[in-house]
């Protein structure tokens, strides 16, 4: 830092008048903002875990950003145990989890000496499956998957299926009366939806993903 003083005596009064000025030469510190938080809650099925967790960040001064996912035994982002090798901006949700609820978070860093960040708590249920979700483990029954316009159900009669987006809307629901069910979802636009069966007080979800 340098400075430059100057000043001027009042010969009336014996008092100094004058200013400071100050020069400053400092480098910005980087900024992270996490631009979208992971899911705040997931559930899934033991023996047929999919999915995963995914946080958006940006940072200023053109630093490079570094991820790191944690998990935690209670809904917090305080302490937490570091995953090996979780350190992308996506995390695939464990496949040998057992029944009970699990909490993950991820932390980005960032280049130049910038603050971490900490992202919000993304919660995973996981349930054990009851014997009707076990023959949709067992046999595949939504296909294609992606999936264009058309999409077939098979083994899903009897079944009230809901179709719910991104948003958590319901976009359809229907009666699936047949052993082999074709569903023209054309009107739908391209995104990720939910597929909920609900039978005899059972229910099985599915994530299928429109083109």
């Amino acid at each position: 830092m340098s400075y430059r003083r100057h000043a001027e005596l009042d010969f009336e009064t014996d008092v100094v008048i004058g200013d400071i000025t100050l020069f400053a030469n400092w480098t910005a510190v980087p900024v992270i903002t996490i631009t979208s938080q992971p899911t705040a809650i997931t559930d899934v099925t033991a023996g047929s875990i999919k999915g995963n967790l995914s946080v958006a960040a940006s940072v200023t001064q053109d630093a490079s950003l570094t991820y790191q996912w944690y998990s935690n035994t209670t809904n917090s982002n305080t302490g937490g145990a570091a995953i090996s090798d979780a350190t992308s901006a996506s995390f695939t949700i464990p496949t040998t989890l057992t029944e009970g609820t699990f909490y993950y978070f991820c932390e980005v860093h960032a280049t130049g000496g910038a603050s971490s960040v900490r992202s919000n708590v993304a919660t995973v249920n996981v349930k054990t499956a009851t014997s009707f979700e076990v023959l949709f483990i067992i046999t595949p029954n939504i296909y294609p998957n992606p999936f264009n316009g058309l999409i077939h159900l098979a083994g899903t009669d009897g079944c009230k299926l809901h179709i719910i987006n991104a948003a958590g809307a319901i976009v359809h629901t229907q009666m699936i009366t047949n052993h082999d069910e074709t569903i023209n979802l054309e009107h739908l636009p391209s995104g990720v939806y939910v597929f909920r069966f609900e039978k005899d007080g059972n229910v099985l979800t599915v994530r299928v993903v429109k083109n």
